[in-house]
């Protein structure tokens, strides 16, 4: 996404929509089963933003646990003299990144019949598209206690914490969940993680972060 540029979503196809340093993000927890998504949106110039311009993408989606990627083919425009433009604006960028080493650690507290998971991300001052994943052992269900913004889920015994943009303000992020026993449930068990983000690409791969395992 070219620079100087606002940007005003018009139709999303039922993504969660977030604009940042230049990059609009169009995220889809469960993606519609059209064939073609189509997805539209309206860039106004800001003054002064002259010159060719290109936008350039790519469409990141699960195959199974692995991400991949696709090239969206690059188009140029041009914008002259007298194209509609907003008024000139301050544009800052933040410089100050802070190479904070991501990390996570999780607590399990019990809690009367119920077991109350706690995990801690340190990130730094990072953004992006983020996700925590928990895996829940067999004979419990999990509900939702704190999501620090993101969006919870649970299913087939795994616990989901999406952000389809992770707070920069906060170094640490802090979730909770809570542990119900159902029928058969372990009198010991291990909960197994991990972090990923887009902040932790290396070269267009994907990385995450092991949460340590907690008995």
């Amino acid at each position: 996404m070219p620079l100087a540029y606002l940007i005003e979503e018009i139709s999303n196809a039922g993504a969660s929509f977030s604009f940042d340093k230049s990059k609009a993000l169009f995220v889809w927890y469960s993606i519609p089963a059209e064939e073609t998504i189509t997805l539209k949106y309206k860039l106004t110039a800001e003054a002064g933003s002259i010159g060719n311009k290109t936008i350039d993408g790519t469409f990141s989606y699960l195959d199974g646990e692995e991400r991949k990627s696709e090239t969206i083919d690059p188009i140029t425009f041009t914008v002259s003299e007298g194209t509609n433009s907003t008024n000139p604006t301050a544009s800052v960028e933040n410089n100050n990144s802070q190479n904070t080493p991501v990390s996570g650690i999780r607590t399990i507290e019990k809690n009367g019949d119920e077991y109350i998971v706690a995990v801690s991300i340190t990130k730094g001052n990072q953004t992006g598209f983020s996700r925590l994943k928990e895996n829940i052992p067999a004979g419990f269900t999990a509900s939702k206690i704190e999501a620090a913004g993101g969006v919870y889920k649970f299913t087939n015994n795994i616990v989901k914490f999406l952000w389809t943009n992770i707070p920069a303000d906060k170094s640490i992020i802090n979730v909770s969940y809570r542990l119900t026993p159902t029928e058969n449930a372990p009198q010991e068990f291990t909960i197994t993680g991990y972090f990923s983000a887009e902040f932790l690409m290396v070269d267009d791969i994907p990385q995450s972060i092991d949460i340590p395992a907690v008995t």
